[in-house]
């Protein structure tokens, strides 16, 4: 980090403020490794606990659940499809549509009984996967057809099954707008007015009849009322009620799960992490999503809950948690490079040793290749592949619309990620990612989705962090440095002809050790 430029106290303040904080996370970072050894990451450890419980379809709260939650299953859909988990999320929506209820409803965990929001959390779920489930059409008209007969003409909600059983007790009153945000996207989705109409006639009812900033029940519960707020418009009163939980918050990021309560449940602040991210509150988000990775068992759960008298599954892990820490931790990665879209670099030097990596297997594979930059960030590779070669089909794919909008005119922009690319089997005869993999949260996952998107024969190209380097290197907490024969191995699995490289970047004429480049070519079939 170079020295300060201005000798002003305010700039000097800062860069060493800065640079404490750097030596901060370093210094933690490798106390980290020296303590617990080479402990698995924390999200591919959720994630594979996550698919351990929904190996049979349904997902349980807890594994000593007898039954599957309909409502738990379509909520775990929307985190599947967002990590590129589309084999199990098929299982696990064919296992939810075959518990749809005749009046078009999802049941409650004991399958019986109607519940709005198990209902509504199967229609975001199903909505999710999108093409993924084709089937899954006629069961959201169905399920939303039911949501909107639950509002009557005043507006209010009456969950009364219209077979005449019996429907779930509701926490609070307010709650019941929790339903409104599957509705209103499903009739986004689906052009329909009449259940556009019965979601803003349920919601204008609930914010003249309830204080839906008020703390009105446990923790996990009112971070769902919150998130709903947010999900529907209305994020100014998501902000007021978040001043309760946000006054709340232990130096250790925790939220007691009431006012009057010690203990915390980790699935409320897991939401609540989520929700702090998708408001722009970085800090406690992050502060909540530290305190989550401290208490992540070895095998990749969460206890419900921890603390004094604590009364949530305090010995059980819980899926919820699970689904919500993935979801906070996939948010954590997209708010941070969002705050810093203005200081990325759009320009990479012309003898910089990545540029040059990236242009030398571009020739190999010809003038006219069709190529993809998945990660591309604001396109500085992109514009360098335009320049000499014209005539190259180049598409640059990002989480950030932002920075797509700074690709070069000839380059095709989608959004998407390297755990779920926008693109089809074999569409590309080459795609290559910079400094993507690290950022990922599921390398192995990328690495296979990167090779899907290439034709057999063709070529795939991944440039990254040496693994030796990061312990005394500044690095967001997310991130994950590469052993070369890690990636290789996992490259292996679609491609053969495998190399691995040191390559100089930046000011470097030689190699410093910190980079390095894989490339593969896909198998042809039968090979």
């Amino acid at each position: 980090m170079p020295p300060p430029s201005d000798d002003s106290f305010g700039l000097e303040r800062g860069w060493f403020a800065r640079t404490a904080s750097a030596c901060k996370r370093r210094a933690v970072y490798a106390w980290r490794r020296l303590t617990e050894g080479e402990r698995e990451p924390a999200v591919p450890a959720a994630m594979r606990w996550l698919k351990t419980q929904a190996a049979a379809g349904g997902l349980a709260p807890t594994p000593n659940d007898p039954l599957a939650c309909p409502g738990l299953t379509g909520a775990a859909l929307t985190t599947l499809a967002a990590f590129g988990q589309f084999e199990l999320a098929r299982r696990c929506a064919a296992w939810l549509l075959s518990t749809q209820l005749d009046t078009g409803a999802f049941p409650d965990a004991g399958l019986r009984n109607a519940s709005l929001l198990n209902t509504s959390q199967a229609v975001q779920g199903l909505l999710a996967l999108g093409e993924e489930t084709p089937q899954a059409e006629a069961s959201i008209r169905r399920a939303c057809d039911y949501l909107a007969s639950c509002v009557d003409a005043a507006g209010r909600i009456d969950p009364a099954d219209r077979q005449g059983g019996a429907v779930e007790l509701w926490a609070a009153p307010s709650f019941s707008i929790v339903c409104l945000p599957a509705l209103a996207s499903a009739a986004r989705r689906c052009d329909r007015a009449d259940w556009q109409a019965a979601a803003d006639r349920a919601l204008e009812h609930a914010l003249r009849s309830y204080d839906l900033t008020h703390w009105n029940g446990p923790l996990h519960l009112f971070a769902w009322q919150i998130d709903a707020l947010a999900q529907l418009g209305q994020r100014d009163l998501a902000r007021e009620a978040l001043v309760w939980p946000a006054g709340l918050q232990r130096r250790d990021g925790s939220v007691p799960s009431a006012p009057n309560l010690d203990w915390a449940s980790t699935a409320g602040v897991a939401h609540l992490a989520a929700i702090w991210y998708r408001l722009h509150d970085r800090d406690r988000a992050d502060r909540a999503l530290a305190c989550l990775r401290r208490r992540q068992r070895a095998g990749g759960g969460f206890a419900g809950s921890w603390g004094r008298e604590a009364a949530l599954h305090p010995q059980q892990e819980t899926a919820w948690t699970a689904k919500h820490f993935l979801d906070a931790s996939l948010l954590q990665v997209y708010t941070a490079f969002s705050s810093l879209a203005d200081e990325q670099p759009t320009e990479i030097a012309a003898g910089d040793g990545r540029l040059s990596a990236v242009r030398d297997w571009m020739n190999r594979l010809g003038p006219t290749a069709a190529v993809a930059d998945v990660g591309c960030g604001p396109g500085r590779y992109l514009q360098q592949l335009w320049r000499g070669f014209p005539e190259a089909r180049l598409t640059g794919i990002d989480p950030s619309l932002r920075w797509l909008a700074h690709l070069p005119s000839r380059a095709e922009g989608r959004r998407g990620s390297l755990l779920h690319i926008p693109a089809a089997d074999g569409e590309f005869d080459g795609a290559f990612a910079v400094e993507s993999l690290e950022h990922s949260l599921l390398p192995q996952q990328a690495v296979r989705e990167l090779c899907r998107i290439v034709r057999p024969g063709g070529s795939v190209l991944m440039i990254d962090k040496q693994r030796s380097k990061q312990p005394l290197s500044e690095h967001e907490p997310w991130e994950q440095w590469f052993a070369a024969e890690e990636v290789a191995a996992w490259l292996a699995e679609a491609c053969d002809e495998i190399s691995v490289t040191e390559i100089p970047h930046g000011r470097h004429a030689q190699p410093t050790g910190l980079f390095l480049c894989w490339q593969g070519r896909k198998k042809l079939t039968g090979d």
